[in-house]
């Protein structure tokens, strides 16, 4: 399906015409490999909201959907030690950091 966003690849100019025409967007590659990247859909899955961080809420909500639970101090503690901004949540660049070396 075609994808639409306002970033745009640093890729030439030629044959755009002809992959708009076809229903093909020119994002950058690393859009496409996230949309089938297991990190990507584990990180997706707890992004309740879809605002691209991971959220106490967002956290709570999918664990309850899920059917597990951790305390909330618990949860706490795991969006401190990936937050790396301070924002209070963990963006899919603090996921990719502190999952990319492990096995899903």
């Amino acid at each position: 399906p075609p994808r639409s966003s306002s970033r745009r690849g640093s890729h030439g100019s030629g044959g755009r015409k002809a992959k708009e025409a076809a229903g093909w967007d020119d994002d950058d590659d690393e859009d496409e490999a996230d949309a089938v990247d297991p990190l990507r859909l584990a990180f997706d899955r707890y992004d309740v909201n879809g605002d691209g961080a991971i959220s106490f809420r967002d956290m709570k909500t999918a664990l309850a959907r899920r059917g597990d639970s951790l305390s909330d101090g618990d949860i706490r503690e795991w969006l401190r030690q990936k937050d790396t901004t301070g924002r209070g949540s963990v963006s899919w660049r603090d996921f990719r950091r502190a999952f990319q070396n492990q096995t899903m």
